[in-house]
């Protein structure tokens, strides 16, 4: 059974991107500090797997590690997604963004990027530290985008089917490729799950992007601040509503020394009904269904 979903980013940073890393993740209520990581918990049931893990290893880009017993090795660009430590690459360099404007804004500072005469926009992450962090409630989930580009349907496919042989994954109830994995106790794993109480989380999602061509790790957190005032904190252009998501979250784009992985943090708006279907998984566990081998 599938026991800890890791992400390990580089110990090694000249930024200040590890240090309020960690102390967003220290403000969940679900979360313990470990040796040079964050551990995340599902608090009901509290004995459900996977457990997520954000670590701090000698790897020169960020990468996934899934603690299970299922042979996975998958490469998206420069990320590497493996059950095996041993497999995650170690590169002698790192790619640097190397075109790129500070700007400021009535909320503070952001960087522009201009790659090929193409611009996009990321925010520090110590400006988004210092926007949300009396503000946060909960994670809801994590995950990662791979790109159609870089990986096929089939590969994909192929992931999805060894997960489903040690966790319990859904399939995402309107179609798309976003299946979720839930924490589940053994009995659950072994049967299915039928309670839904507030807690089980965070969840994982496991994106096939078939729209950015680079690998994107996405962390979710819920606030306790309404839509308008995530959007008068994250503004645009670097604050951005997917069309079919904008009534839940606002997303922002992480700045960091790494070329070809994308982080992103999508701040999820005040929630009245914490017992919701989508919050307990309900949702995706009875409208979804469990994908089976």
């Amino acid at each position: 059974m599938l026991q800890q979903i890791v992400y390990l980013f580089p110990d090694k940073q000249e930024s200040d991107f590890q240090t309020y890393l960690f102390r967003i993740f220290e403000k969940l209520p679900n979360s313990k500090k470990g040796h040079n990581s964050i551990i995340f918990n599902s608090s009901n049931p509290s004995d459900a797997k996977p457990e997520t893990v954000i670590q701090l290893s000698d790897v020169a880009v960020p990468e996934i590690y899934f603690e299970m017993e299922q042979e996975v090795m998958m490469k998206a660009g420069n990320l590497c997604i493996s059950n095996n430590k041993n497999h995650i690459h170690h590169y002698d360099r790192l790619e640097v963004i190397a075109i790129e404007t500070k700007k400021t804004d009535s909320q503070g500072s952001f960087i522009e990027h201009n790659v090929n005469n193409n611009k996009y926009y990321t925010l520090p992450l110590g400006e988004l530290y210092n926007r949300i962090a009396s503000h946060i409630v909960r994670i809801d989930h994590t995950g990662v985008n791979l790109p159609a580009q870089l990986v096929t349907k089939k590969e994909y496919d192929d992931l999805i089917s060894k997960l489903s042989l040690e966790s319990n994954i859904y399939k995402y109830p309107t179609g798309e490729n976003w299946p979720f994995i839930l924490p589940a106790t053994k009995d659950e794993f072994n049967k299915d799950i039928v309670s839904f109480p507030i807690g089980r989380e965070p969840k994982f999602e496991l994106v096939y992007d078939q729209h950015s061509s680079v690998p994107t790790f996405q962390f979710d957190i819920e606030t306790d601040l309404t839509r308008s005032q995530v959007e008068l904190l994250l503004p645009k252009p670097y604050g951005i509503s997917f069309p079919d998501l904008a009534d839940y979250f606002r997303t922002v784009y992480i700045y960091q020394q790494w070329k070809n992985v994308y982080i992103r943090f999508d701040i999820r708006f005040k929630n009245d009904t914490p017992d919701g279907d989508w919050e307990t998984g309900k949702w995706l566990v009875k409208e979804g269904g469990r994908i089976s081998s």
